[in-house]
């Protein structure tokens, strides 16, 4: 089949350069309303290959569509490992899936997407579409929108770098589908991440263990918690990400781990399924680092008090 995307009433605003397509309100109703099951796969990539066209457009003349069966790459033209680029994406979702069996799941309705910004003020020009207007935020690399049709964005980097933080970001698209608190959704996949580079061991130096015991209280790790600290400036940011991939080292190792994530859920960051099968609270689990204090969540011990 084909149809023309830019035929959808309604579908392309523009918002400071970019467009940002109405997915939820008008593309998707329109493709189900038009197509049937067997075309609205085929209609979903026409539609995202139309989208990163007007990108490209905005980004300039040097960029250039790259696809795969199950991904579209908008990248600079010259950039030569944008084949390697697909087969490693390719890979890794292979890898995610069968790593993460049962947990991770496929995306059926169109291809994943992926979005290379050759110049850094680019990608913090479209990235910040997608925070509030006002406040102060931490720095990145890459990001998966979870806005719109869930793509991943990334500032371009050496080969190895960028290729890490993709593997990072396909995680989470790939466990999107679940309810998981901030600190769980980082921690899977920061464990992706090195797997897949085959790179080290969590990495905890004694200075950085020094940093975690200044900084965390029964007041920071709320920030930890509930996921604001994931997006704020350093420390708070830098120790979000560590304190979760400790606390996911320790408990990745229980019989019921698996079942824990598919049953966490960021209304308690994963507290009821901590305590159904990993047999402790979220905050007994931090204590085991943090060592003694009050590691709990907060609006938790609020909800059973009222």
């Amino acid at each position: 089949m084909h149809f023309d995307p830019s035929s959808i009433p309604d579908a392309w605003p523009v918002s400071r350069r970019f467009v940002l397509p109405e997915w939820k309100t008008k593309i998707s109703p329109w493709i189900n309303d038009h197509c049937s099951k067997e075309e609205v796969h085929t209609a979903y990539r026409e539609t995202c290959f139309y989208w990163l066209d007007l990108l490209a457009s905005e980004l300039g003349p040097n960029y250039y569509i790259a696809e795969s069966e199950n991904f579209l790459l908008l990248c600079a033209q010259e950039d030569k490992d944008y084949e390697r680029t697909l087969n490693s994406l390719g890979e890794a979702e292979r890898e995610i899936l069968k790593g993460w069996k049962g947990v991770a799941q496929k995306n059926s309705t169109g291809p994943h997407v992926v979005i290379l910004f050759e110049e850094i003020s680019d990608y913090y020009d479209y990235v910040s579409l997608f925070h509030p207007e006002a406040g102060e935020f931490g720095g990145s690399c890459g990001m998966m929108i979870n806005r719109l049709y869930y793509h991943m964005v990334i500032a371009r980097s050496d080969f190895g770098e960028c290729h890490s933080t993709l593997f990072h970001e396909l995680t989470h698209v790939l466990v999107s589908h679940l309810p998981l608190p901030l600190w769980l959704n980082e921690s899977l996949a920061m464990t992706s991440e090195r797997l897949l580079t085959r790179s080290s061991e969590v990495y905890l130096t004694p200075e950085l263990a020094s940093e975690h015991h200044e900084y965390w209280d029964e007041d920071t790790i709320q920030d930890f918690w509930n996921g604001e600290g994931f997006h704020a400036p350093d420390p708070a940011q830098k120790l979000c990400y560590s304190l979760a991939d400790i606390l996911v080292c320790h408990l990745i190792k229980r019989p019921n781990f698996r079942r824990f994530v598919l049953a966490a859920n960021w209304q308690d960051a994963g507290q009821a399924a901590a305590l159904k099968y990993l047999g402790g609270s979220v905050g007994d689990f931090a204590a085991i680092f943090l060592g003694d204090g009050y590691w709990e969540p907060d609006w938790l011990t609020e909800s059973i008090e009222q």
